[in-house]
This record gives structure tokens, C-alpha cells and sequence, in this order.
């Protein structure tokens, strides 16, 4: 029975360290040249993902309240040292295990109104300029000012090992930075 076990782990690990590679060409709004394409075991298993057709808007329900009324306020945890440190290498870790190939993204966003978009490219901006430094990537997002626009075009193609993944996942709760970011969250919520 042991062995039956052991082999079915050897053989799930096996299966999760194979790499999975993802193929896109996603573009907003207009839909017609978006291509999805998933491989799995060195190109051994290929799928296409169609590209979704708009589903009807469902009926608006009301959200559930929470019990104590107060929204959870997600800055001053941001605010503490460790948890901003252990955030950053979460995010760097999952970056580094993603193999980027001729990965590009375009952005335009303005809102409609320049004061609006100039307050929205205040927190953008920054981010743009940090993403525009990228080596592995080409990533562009400019704000227009006039009009209002969302429009993206992003192509390349990424390959993850699940396997990887689950560890990296895994590390953040053991992390103490997590179980203070989460004691904070209680407490401020």
C-alpha cells in the first residue's frame, strides 16, 4: 500500500515539475486578433483557449456586510518595514521563476477629464517608469489626457513550472512578516 502512495507522489511531482508554457497576443478592446495557446511537456500537449465571448451582466446583488461594518485598511500594514521587504522579494521571486520570451506590453489609459488622469498618472506613472526598466520585457503605459481610453496590447510568450510555483506559495505563510501583516489586518479591521 506504501508503495502504491509513494508512487503516486514521485509521479504527481513529476507531472508538476514539467514546465508549462503559455502563448498570447491579448489585445484591448478590440477582441479579433487575441490568440491563447497553452503547452504542457515540451510542446507533447497543446491547447488553444478560445477567446471569451461577453457573458450577459447578471443582476446586481447586494454584497455581503461584514459583521463589524469597518472596511479593512491595507496602507498601514504596507507602512511596516518587514512586511513591505518580504511583499517585494514574494513578488521578485514569482517574477525570476516566470521565463519571459519577447514579452510585450502596451498601455494607453486617461480617464476623460486631465485633472482625473493626471491624479490617476500620479500613481501610475511611477510604476510605468519602474516597469519601463525591465530587462526581461517591454512594457509601456502612457496616459492620455483628452479622451478616455483602455486599450492594451500584450504578446510573448511565459513558461512556469508548476512546481516552482507551489514553492514559492508555500514559503509565504512561514514567512514572519506574513503572520504580522495578517495580525495587523485583524486589528485594523
Amino acid at each position: 500500500m506504501w508503495t502504491g502512495v509513494a508512487i503516486f507522489l514521485l509521479l504527481v511531482l513529476v507531472f508538476l515539475s514539467i514546465p508549462i508554457t503559455l502563448q498570447f497576443i491579448l489585445l484591448w478592446p478590440e477582441t479579433v486578433g487575441n490568440d491563447i495557446r497553452l503547452g504542457w511537456a515540451f510542446g507533447l500537449v497543446r491547447v488553444r483557449v478560445a477567446p471569451g465571448k461577453p457573458k450577459r451582466k447578471p443582476k446586481e446583488r447586494e454584497k455581503p456586510k461584514r459583521a463589524s461594518g469597518a472596511k479593512r485598511n491595507i496602507l498601514p500594514v504596507l507602512k511596516e518595514r518587514k512586511v513591505r521587504r518580504r511583499a517585494m522579494r514574494f513578488v521578485k521571486d514569482l517574477w525570476r521563476a516566470v521565463r519571459k520570451d519577447k514579452i510585450r506590453l502596451r498601455a494607453r489609459v486617461g480617464l476623460g477629464d486631465p485633472a482625473d488622469t493626471g491624479q490617476l498618472w500620479a500613481l501610475v506613472g511611477p510604476v510605468a517608469g519602474a516597469l519601463s526598466m525591465v530587462k526581461s520585457a517591454s512594457i509601456t503605459v502612457q496616459p492620455e489626457f483628452l479622451d478616455p481610453v483602455f486599450d492594451i496590447d500584450a504578446r510573448g510568450r511565459i513558461r512556469i513550472i508548476p512546481l516552482q510555483l507551489i514553492g514559492i506559495m508555500l514559503a509565504l505563510p512561514f514567512s514572519p512578516a506574513f503572520w504580522l501583516a495578517m495580525r495587523q489586518l485583524r486589528s485594523t479591521g
